[in-house]
């Protein structure tokens, strides 16, 4: 037990940013893009971007303005700070998926984390 709360505590601190990105068009209100096909556009402009990063589909509930329960699929993007977590990098990940995606906004969630390569 002491020796893996000692681990524990050598871990490194990182950042991580978790990007929650809607495949519903704003325009829409519907998915046109597929969810195949968002992932690879996703995963083809984060490898330019970003070092390393894990991507999976998810499903977001949420209540819309009108109050109409949505339920609209989405992808979840995972990556860590290895010195290439920048604003500048965000944020040009962020515009141009918007962009590409015609999306109204996309969640992004940054947090410190004890995460290390074992």
């Amino acid at each position: 037990v002491i020796l893996k709360l000692s681990f524990i505590f050598s871990l490194s601190i990182m950042k991580k940013a978790t990007f929650y990105i809607g495949l519903n068009d704003k325009t829409t209100k519907k998915q046109v893009v597929t969810t195949k096909q968002a992932m690879v556009q996703v995963q083809k402009l984060s490898s330019t971007i970003f070092w390393w990063a894990t991507i999976s589909p998810s499903l977001w509930v949420f209540m819309h303005e009108n109050g109409e329960i949505v339920k609209e699929n989405s992808i979840r993007l995972e990556v860590y700070d290895f010195g290439d977590l920048t604003k500048w990098n965000i944020e040009t990940f962020v515009n141009t998926l918007k962009q590409d995606l015609n999306q109204e906004s996309i969640l992004v969630e940054i947090e410190d984390k004890q995460a290390d390569f074992m």
